[in-house]
């Protein structure tokens, strides 16, 4: 293929011209971020070994820039060949004698680098890979073939890295710094080559589908035993992701039991040495279950997992990174919820006292590596495949606190155990595998502090359920996680009794008072169409509809005998009424003075019935006052009631225009329902009061400022937006006295203007609309974004995926 091979070498030289100004811009971002670990380090040795790294990086980065192209090409050339695409023997011991100590540990230290770029790569590097093998002339996409593949450029960085002489400490940094900028560096190349090679219409090959003829053929094409421990060479990872030496892709060979129910049944042996999740084969399996799932294995497939599971085996064990605890101690100072999200990947070490075995990544990739050599079917090794890749996606989540990601990163060889027996369990939303691994993220969402003693203890209980399913060498079937699940469920909800009574308690508080509302706004209406509501001052009208309605419908609402006008409320209205028409009383001032008395024992009875504050009503009866002062003046003058009334003017009221006398009015809308002091504060009302009779309006500041040092941003938030987004059941961070608690929105008033959310020990927190909007525009409460982990793990492999057309 002459013009596949032209276009080739002009990708290769392309690539390596190209990887000068990269490495320069990877080793600029690299000094910044040790930098800024150098400022925030608390520790002088950790700050002087940070200083010490960056510093020599800098020194060397003029020299790195102008020889990394020289490194490259020389790492292309003997990485992988244009013109001989042939597969990579396998190491021998043999062959170990011919390569010092120093080559070792350089090829551990690119493994290692290489094994970080994997997962920043594998969309990138899985289009690339079929383009490239196509241009290769090879009837399949084999990645070790690949002469641009990340380990290529991994191996070039660690040579230079090696000829500096620095010490391991600074070593580690470098790799640990320069990995996710040399990824990112990457994929912007990859990127690149794929448009080149696309544009000399270069057609990617996908995996095969190998007939074989006889038993024999399969015979010898397995190994008789298994190869010689050793590290191993151009093995192929399963879906491009987290391969080589972390066993993301690793290979193995089946049991000798299962070899003769393979070999009656030749017909349709799966080479899936090369794949990824972008092809067909993988399309097909999570969208229609897969066709091929039942079809045997090929012996190539055996092959390279006897090469992948021999690297593992050879690979030491001082390989594995050192948890390290001081990591997540070292943003405790911030706020919860401006502490930087953590990276956790299957690649990371775990807490050793709280994992135990499968804290290392290298044992989890053991156990990876050995299912698939017990794998006999398609569709066990695509299972396995998509559960490595799930768990790799939640360990991503940012909505999730680090350790809940670390468990479910702890939990895979468990799960993996499940895939091998119900490969597809994760596309049923009710299987007790998934089911798990959401209902502990859900839990989770109640926490935003992992260093709160409420999240270590719920942490606690989950590792220790984890553990107890880790520990089953074999699943038969989803017994164990079922069983898990259910013992979860049982534990959580005897914790919540005492907050879900608690919570019952507030909600039917707030509900009654909604609706009380709603039978006063009636009986307003209802009071509204008086015959004798003609005349009568507008402040006594906005009474009426205001806080008697309410005084009434508390009443009817509380009776328990089925009464007409319990507590006799409606026969006061009469009165009140008639007492502030001046004409009428002023012809009959003994009657008024003889019913004064009683109406105010009456009305103040109702309001201290119905809860109301004193000083909520006393404008009221202080107008009250004013408008049966003419008849007390007559009273004082006269002491008997045959005053004639066209013999003497009558006295003038004061000039308040809510005092004269008014036509009949309609009661005003009511936005937000009233409650008392007392059902405020059990509702958690602490920075609302009522301002008439109607309204709740919030206080002017009270304490409620951002946490010390945190800066505010600059973009403004729209409020209005974050507060109709809100809906019963989401989660929200709250700013309360001086704390940032997670909150659960668990009831919100039918017409939006109030809101009601829970923090732990259900502590409830109340606020009206216009608070909601003032603390959302401060940053004080701010929406989390909550979903199903699975379902979004899935749906975010399902849109990566570059989609092509499914057989029939």
């Amino acid at each position: 293929m002459p013009v596949s091979s032209s276009i080739l070498r002009q990708c290769l030289d392309q690539a390596a011209k190209a990887s000068g100004p990269l490495l320069g811009r990877c080793l600029d971002e690299a000094i910044d971020a040790l930098q800024q670990a150098e400022n925030k380090s608390g520790k002088a040795l950790e700050r002087r070994e940070i200083s010490d790294a960056w510093r020599e990086l800098l020194r060397l980065t003029p020299a790195w820039t102008g020889r990394y192209p020289a490194a490259v090409q020389l790492a292309i050339e003997s990485g992988g060949a244009a013109s001989a695409p042939t597969s990579p023997k396998p190491l021998r011991p043999s062959s170990l004698t011919l390569v010092d100590d120093d080559q070792v540990a350089q090829n551990i230290e690119s493994s290692r680098l290489s094994q970080q770029l994997q997962p920043l790569l594998e969309l990138q590097l899985a289009e690339l890979d079929g383009l490239v093998c196509s241009a290769l002339g090879l009837p399949a996409v084999r990645p070790e073939q690949n002469p641009l593949r990340p380990e290529v450029f991994a191996r070039a960085l660690q040579g230079l890295m090696a000829e500096a002489g620095a010490e391991p400490a600074a070593l580690a940094l470098w790799t640990r710094q320069l990995a996710t900028p040399l990824g990112r560096e990457l994929g912007v190349l990859y990127r690149s080559l794929v448009e080149l090679l696309k544009a000399a219409d270069v057609r990617a090959v996908t995996y095969r589908v190998l007939p074989v003829a006889s038993g024999a053929a399969r015979a010898e094409a397995r190994p008789s035993a298994p190869l010689p421990l050793g590290p191993a060479t151009g093995a192929a990872p399963l879906g491009n992701g987290e391969g080589g030496g972390n066993g993301g892709g690793g290979w193995s060979s089946p049991p000798a039991a299962s070899n003769d129910a393979r070999m009656r049944n030749p017909s349709a042996w799966a080479d899936l040495s090369s794949y990824d999740l972008g092809h067909p084969l993988m399309q097909e399996f999570l969208y229609r279950g897969g066709s091929q799932s039942q079809a045997p294995l090929a012996p190539a497939y055996y092959e390279r997992v006897d090469e992948e599971l021999a690297g593992l085996r050879a690979a030491p064990a001082s390989d594995d990174a050192a948890f390290d605890p001081g990591h997540a101690l070292a943003h405790r100072h911030l706020p919860a919820v401006d502490r930087p999200q953590r990276h956790v990947g299957t690649d990371s070490p775990l807490d050793g006292q709280v994992w135990g075995r499968w804290s290392a990544p290298r044992e989890r990739s053991l156990e990876r590596t050995r299912l698939k050599r017990q794998a006999e079917r398609v569709g066990q090794v695509l299972g396995l495949e998509v559960v490595r890749k799930l768990v790799s996606q939640v360990a991503q989540d940012p909505q999730l606190l680090a350790p809940v990601r670390e468990s479910i990163v702890a939990l895979e060889p468990s799960l993996l155990r499940l895939a091998m027996v119900d490969p597809r369990f994760f596309s049923d939303e009710t299987h007790p595998g998934r089911r798990l691994i959401e209902r502990v993220a859900e839990r989770s969402f109640q926490y935003n502090d992992e260093f709160s003693s409420e999240f270590k203890a719920f942490a606690g209980s989950v590792a220790g359920v984890f553990n107890g399913l880790n520990a089953q060498p074999e699943v038969a079937d989803d017994q164990p996680f079922r069983e898990a699940l259910e013992g979860m469920e049982a534990s959580w909800k005897a914790q919540d009794s005492q907050e879900e009574e608690q919570r019952g308690k507030v909600l039917d508080g707030v509900r009654f008072a909604e609706q009380r509302q709603a039978q006063a706004d009636q009986i307003a209406w209802d009071l509204s169409q008086r015959a004798d509501l003609e005349d009568v001052p507008a402040v006594v009208q906005d009474f009426l509809f205001g806080p008697w309605a309410l005084v009434m419908a508390n009443a009817r609402m509380n009776d328990t005998r089925g009464q007409i006008d319990p507590g006799g409320h409606g026969g006061v209205v009469s009165n009140l009424l008639w007492s502030v028409k001046r004409e009428i009383t002023l012809r009959q001032p003994s009657k008024l003075i003889e019913m004064i008395p009683g109406l105010l024992e009456q009305l103040r009875g109702g309001l201290a019935e119905l809860g109301q504050d004193p000083a909520e009503t006393e404008p009221f009866f202080k107008a009250l006052e004013t408008l049966h002062r003419p008849v007390l003046k007559l009273r004082a003058r006269h002491r008997r009631d045959t005053l004639d009334s066209a013999a003497m003017p009558l006295p003038e009221l004061d000039a308040d225009p809510a005092l004269q006398p008014a036509p009949r009015q309609q009661p005003k809308p009511v936005q937000q329902f009233w409650m008392g002091r007392k059902e405020l504060d059990a509702a958690g009302f602490e920075d609302t009061l009522p301002s008439d009779h109607a309204e709740l309006i919030d206080l002017r500041e009270r304490a409620a400022v951002a946490p010390e040092g945190v800066e505010k941003p600059q973009q403004p938030v729209n409020a209005e937006q974050v507060v109709a987004a809100l809906h019963e059941g989401c989660w929200v961070d709250l700013s309360s006295k001086g704390q940032w608690l997670r909150a659960q929105l668990i009831w919100a008033s039918s017409r939006g203007t109030l809101f009601m959310f829970i923090s732990r020990g259900g502590q409830p927190h109340s606020m009206t609309k216009r608070s909601c909007e003032k603390l959302v525009r401060e940053r004080l409460l701010r929406l989390v974004d909550t979903h199903g982990v699975v379902a979004h793990a899935l749906q975010t492999l399902a849109d990566d995926m570059p989609r092509q057309p499914l057989a029939a």
